[in-house]
């Protein structure tokens, strides 16, 4: 088989870039490992303004379809204190519908599919690729290569003989109590956890350092349950590496990263979606004749290091303590003082 374009990974980056790719009359072939019907990728499914933004650019009307409840506010829990947040603008969806929308659309547009397949054996230097699919072995030529293959992504570690960075993470699916979306901030841990309500559901997570025993991330989740009353089944537990927000690259001279394979994460509070569509964009617009995908990205990057060198201080509980009594002290108000937090470290 001949195409333009090989991805490695079919998830919402790779079915993005494979369908705006298909858009510019390109040949593309997406491949992934995994079952995509039963795909269920663990996610907070938090949507950011500017990730509705793009997730609306980008596929237009029929997105807001996936948004399955708005946010005008938060309860976020740090050094010791409850802060109502009010005044944001974001949005909970589940995350298999919103890959299976990305795939639906990147198929839509004429895209190959092959799940439940592996890359057995990769010349990058003569662009050829053997894959290990449900009906036998596929020999395929390509001109491009993409990896899209998640946050451990088997690609970069080929290509670039490193593994990506990464920080563990715990989720379990809750049933919604009315409890609004609530995030905590844990200098103990080094990492926050969240609750998410979607609907007459949720979900509950935890993210710790690089390293953090489980039984800790365990222990965080449970309090996290506690705190804002809600139950779950522990059999329902699920765990997986993201990307730890340092450790960014977009391409080598064998091939081009996106979303999580490139370690695209916000640092602080783990946002994903928007940087999986914002470098699946700019790579097609780089692959027709565009701005180069280094060139349009680097604003993001630049933000995304700034963001990981300034997390000590977001952990550091005297710098947390010191700085909610200063926002009662001076008259801004603690509100205010965590909307300022939340533009300097996550940019929302």
């Amino acid at each position: 088989m001949r195409v333009d374009v090989l991805i490695v990974g079919a998830g919402l980056a790779g079915a993005c870039c494979g369908m705006l790719l298909q858009q510019q009359g390109l040949q593309v072939l997406a491949v992934d490992q995994a079952d995509l019907q039963a795909k269920d990728k663990l996610c907070g499914g938090l949507l950011t303004p500017r990730a509705m933004e793009e997730l609306q650019r980008i596929y237009g009307e029929d997105a807001q379809g996936l948004f399955a409840q708005h946010f005008d506010s938060m309860h976020v829990r740090c050094a010791g204190h409850v802060v109502d947040v009010d005044g944001l603008q974001l949005c909970s969806l589940r995350r298999r519908d919103l890959d299976r929308f990305a795939l639906t659309r990147f198929l839509d547009a004429g895209g190959m599919l092959s799940d439940r397949t592996r890359v057995t054996s990769l010349d990058a230097r003569n662009r050829r690729a053997v894959l290990a699919t449900p009906a036998g072995e596929l020999p395929v030529e390509y001109t491009l290569l993409v990896g899209a293959d998640g946050a451990t992504s088997w690609l970069r570690r080929h290509l670039t003989g490193a593994r990506p960075q990464t920080v563990p993470s715990l989720e379990v699916p809750v049933r919604s109590n009315g409890t609004s979306l609530t995030c905590r901030y844990d200098a103990d841990l080094q990492g926050y956890c969240w609750y998410i309500p979607c609907g007459d559901g949720g979900c509950i997570g935890v993210d710790g350092k690089q390293g953090t025993p489980p039984a800790r991330l365990r222990s965080a989740l449970r309090d996290c349950a506690v705190e804002v009353g809600v139950g779950y089944d522990p059999a329902l537990l699920r765990g997986a590496l993201i990307p730890r927000g340092n450790d960014l690259r977009l391409a080598v001279p064998q091939g081009f990263f996106v979303g999580d394979a490139a370690g695209l994460a916000c640092p602080s509070t783990g946002e994903g979606i928007f940087f999986a569509l914002r470098s699946a964009a700019c790579l097609a617009d780089h692959i027709a004749g565009g701005k180069p995908y280094e060139q349009a990205m680097a604003p993001l990057m630049l933000q995304l290091r700034r963001q990981h060198a300034l997390l000590p201080l977001l952990f550091d509980q005297q710098v947390m303590e010191g700085t909610l009594a200063l926002a009662r002290v001076t008259g801004l108000g603690e509100p205010r003082m965590v909307r300022f937090a939340f533009r300097l470290f996550a940019s929302f």
